[in-house]
Formats: C-alpha cells, sequence, structure tokens
C-alpha cells in the first residue's frame, strides 16, 4: 500500500474570488495532472451561511496503479473569518474535508483509501485600473490517510500534506479561472473553471 502516492488534495480549487452567502450556488470543474495520475474533477458549492459554505466533490481519476479508474467523493465545509472587502489584510478560512475511493490495483485485490483533515487558505483579490481582476492564493492542507487492502490485515495509517498555489482570474461576474500547483506526495498541476449560478 505504501507503493501508491495520490494526488495531494481533489477537491475545491478555489480564490474566494466571490463571496458565498446563504442559498448562493457555486458550479466548478477542474482537471488535474499529475505523474502517475489524472483527475477530473466535478464539484457543487452551497452557501448555508454567509461566512459558511459546504462542498461536495466527485472526481475521475486514472491511476497507473490502477486497473481502471476511480471514482473519489469528497465533501468538506468552510468557515471564511475574514474579509478584504471589510478592511481585513487579507481573506482567511478554515475548513474540514474528507475524501473515499477504492483502487483495484494491478496484480492485486483492492485498496481502499479514507482521507480526513482539514486546510487552511489565504487569497487577496486584486483588482487593476484597466478593469483586470485576478485573486491569488495559497492553501495548506493537513490530513490522515488511512488505507485497507482486501488481502491484508488492519489499516496503514499516513499524515500527509499538501501545499497549493494557485490564481483565479475573472472573466465576468459569474465565470472565472482557476490554475494551481500542488506539492504534495506527488506535484501536479489543476486548471478549472467555476460558474456562480445565483
Amino acid at each position: 500500500m505504501s507503493g501508491i502516492k495520490r494526488p495531494g488534495a481533489v477537491s475545491r480549487p478555489d480564490a474566494f474570488s466571490r463571496d458565498l452567502w446563504y442559498g448562493s450556488l457555486n458550479l466548478a470543474t477542474n482537471v488535474g495532472i499529475f505523474k502517475d495520475a489524472r483527475l477530473v474533477t466535478g464539484m457543487v458549492r452551497y452557501g448555508i451561511a454567509t461566512p459558511i459554505d459546504v462542498t461536495g466533490s466527485v472526481a475521475v481519476m486514472d491511476h497507473t496503479s490502477a486497473n481502471s479508474a476511480v471514482f473519489i467523493l469528497g465533501g468538506d465545509i468552510q468557515y471564511r473569518f475574514t474579509h478584504t472587502d471589510l478592511g481585513d489584510p487579507l481573506d482567511m478560512a478554515v475548513s474540514g474535508l474528507i475524501e473515499y475511493y477504492k483502487l483495484d490495483v494491478i496484480d492485486a485485490s483492492g485498496v481502499s483509501h479514507l482521507g480526513f483533515g482539514g486546510s487552511f487558505v489565504a487569497s487577496r483579490p486584486v483588482k487593476l485600473e484597466n478593469g483586470f481582476n485576478f485573486t491569488p492564493y495559497g492553501r495548506l492542507n493537513l490530513r490522515v490517510d488511512r488505507s485497507h487492502a482486501d488481502y491484508a490485515i488492519g489499516h496503514e495509517s499516513k499524515f500527509p500534506y499538501c501545499l497549493q498555489s494557485g490564481l483565479g482570474v475573472s472573466l465576468g461576474g459569474k465565470v472565472s479561472l482557476i490554475g494551481e500547483l500542488q506539492i504534495a506526495e506527488q506535484v501536479g498541476f489543476l486548471a478549472g473553471i467555476n460558474f456562480f449560478m445565483w
């Protein structure tokens, strides 16, 4: 099990390019490229209160150690505690997250992975005089990964971290592009698009 290296974080490349309030909805998708894996992810982000939102995600991962494509289920809840539009120097938030998937490993039986942990993210929107808006951001993701192979007794636990650095670019009132570099067990790049529905 220890030889399988997974991408660092599947859910929510996010630059706080738009506040979510109660009842608001974002849809997003992204593509991730890593040394041993390729990912396509879809996400739904919903505001349950002005500073709090929840995200659910489904990703399809093609991993070199797997016999077939893998579905990854993820979710998190995030609390934003500073706001640049209220005079704070940065937008900052903390979140709790959980992810699950199962690999059918080549020349072996299935390996189940359950990850849970939390993250801290900070960003600052930049607005230029020519109307171009972008948001650089950084995130530290800490979690516990528990793996269990069908052929083994007991579990294997890891305590990985993931550093994420990205940029969100606004294309108008309701659409933004995201580019993100992830540094974890595998280094990778994600590119995606966010849609603010209401």
